[in-house]
């Protein structure tokens, strides 16, 4: 017999083996056991674990929707620079400039703190669009003369 002749005897009988032993009773039991343990029970706690995501943030949207208008000053004027100092997205700089024009109304001493905002505001976007005009021509000079 070659060596290949008897590895592959081997591993069919070793095959036959285990097919026998899963065949037996208590490990077909077993395996099925396991599988309705995992169908009835993981199944159900992954599904009610993923409702209660669900619904937090649903909660948490709704309630920021419903009740962000009765904020302190302090919690709008926090969030106005949380919002200007994380993004420079044109939406979030409105709302935060909208939050702190509230701000204003509510609290007369925050008048010098938004003063003070929208004026560093104008100038960042000034500041950014004369570097977006800059970059612009000498992208226009490299590709005329380069």
């Amino acid at each position: 017999m070659t060596t290949t002749t008897i590895t592959t005897t081997t591993t069919m009988m070793i095959r036959d083996e285990l097919q026998s032993l899963l065949n037996t009773p208590v490990i077909s039991s077993t395996l099925d056991f396991l599988r309705h343990f995992t169908l009835f029970f993981f199944l159900p706690i992954g599904v009610v674990i993923t409702l209660a995501v669900v619904a937090a943030s649903i909660v948490s949207r709704l309630y920021k929707a419903l009740f962000s208008r009765y904020a302190t000053p302090e919690e709008l004027y926090d969030e106005a620079l949380s919002l200007l100092k994380k993004s420079d997205a044109s939406k979030d700089r409105r709302k935060a400039l909208s939050n702190l024009h509230l701000v204003m109304q509510l609290k007369r001493e925050f008048t010098t703190a938004y003063i003070v905002l929208t004026t560093e505001l104008f100038y960042g976007e000034l500041k950014q669009a004369a570097d977006e005009y800059r970059d612009r021509r000498k992208q226009e000079s490299q590709s005329r003369y380069g």
